[in-house]
C-alpha cells in the first residue's frame, strides 16, 4: 500500500503532546521501515509541519531541533519524498542561516541544484548564499 502523509502526522511525532496520537503515527513510520506501508511525504507537507514547529503561536520549538527531526523522517526506509535532494539542501541552508525562511531555501535550494544562479528578489537573504547572484526586477 502506498499513502501520503499529512502535515498532522508529521507533527504528532515531533510534539508528542497527544501520546496515543503520536504512538500510532510512530508506528505508522515503523511500518514503511518493515515495508508494510510505504509513504510519500510531499514538500508542503514538511514545510507546513517545520512552521507549525517552530511557530511562537503554536509549539514555539528550537529551529535547528525541528530541522534536525525533520531531515531524519525524510531519510527514513520506506518514506518517498518529492525532490528529497532538493528538500535536504533547503534543510541544511537554514541550518547554516536563521535567516532564511523555508521557502526562500527552498528556491535557493532549487537555484543551486538546477546550476541557473540568478534569482530575482528583493529578499536580501539570498545575497547570503554563495552561488547566487540576486537581481532586483
Amino acid at each position: 500500500m502506498t499513502a501520503f502523509v499529512d502535515t498532522d502526522v508529521i507533527v504528532r511525532i515531533l510534539a508528542g503532546d497527544d501520546p496515543v496520537k503520536a504512538s500510532r503515527s510512530a508506528a505508522l513510520f515503523e511500518a514503511a521501515e518493515r515495508g508494510e506501508v510505504q509513504l510519500n511525504l510531499t514538500v508542503m507537507a514538511v514545510a507546513d509541519a517545520f512552521f507549525v514547529m517552530t511557530s511562537p503561536r503554536a509549539y514555539a520549538g528550537p529551529r535547528r531541533e525541528n530541522l534536525e527531526l525533520l531531515r531524519e523522517l525524510i531519510g527514513w526506509p520506506g518514506v518517498i519524498v518529492e525532490n528529497r535532494r532538493r528538500l535536504l539542501e533547503a534543510l541544511s541552508l537554514m541550518r547554516s542561516s536563521r535567516h532564511l525562511d523555508f521557502g526562500d531555501a527552498y528556491t535557493a535550494a532549487a537555484v543551486l541544484e538546477e546550476m541557473k544562479p540568478t534569482v530575482y528578489s528583493y529578499d536580501h537573504d539570498f545575497d547570503r548564499i554563495d552561488g547566487i547572484t540576486r537581481l532586483e526586477p
